[in-house]
């Protein structure tokens, strides 16, 4: 299940859009106020009742995070996960851009039963 979620934001994300004339570290805050200001409504058509926003940590690294999101007790193994989505990430242009200028992609998620599961980072292609 957790992979499905995670797969669910993947896709979503490229929608964001990265703008033509920055790179896609620059544009990171521009694409986490798209998520913080639209992301939940669009990530609910998907998931009812979860959560989405983002941020930028460090200049470098967007985190992607998800509430609410129907996992219950389940959890899973983060590097597992990351192994199994890292060829569906590095699919998508804009995240092979970001990669390759040195930016980092974290999930953080805490599922509907309030548990913060661990966090998945992608830090290469």
């Amino acid at each position: 299940m957790a992979k499905w979620i995670v797969l669910g934001v993947l896709a979503l994300l490229p929608a964001c859009g990265m703008l033509e004339n920055k790179s896609a570290i620059e544009v990171m805050p521009d694409v986490a106020r798209n998520i913080n200001e639209s992301g939940t409504a669009e990530f609910a058509k998907i998931f009812p009742n979860a959560t989405m926003n983002a941020r930028v940590d460090n200049g470098d690294t967007m985190v992607l995070i998800m509430g609410n999101m129907p996992l219950g007790n389940e959890t899973y193994d983060p590097m597992a996960l990351q192994k199994l989505l890292r060829p569906k990430l590095c699919a998508t242009q804009n995240f092979r851009d970001l990669i390759a200028e040195g930016g980092k992609i974290r999930v953080e998620m805490t599922s509907n039963f309030g548990k913060q599961l661990p966090a998945i980072q992608f830090t290469r292609c």
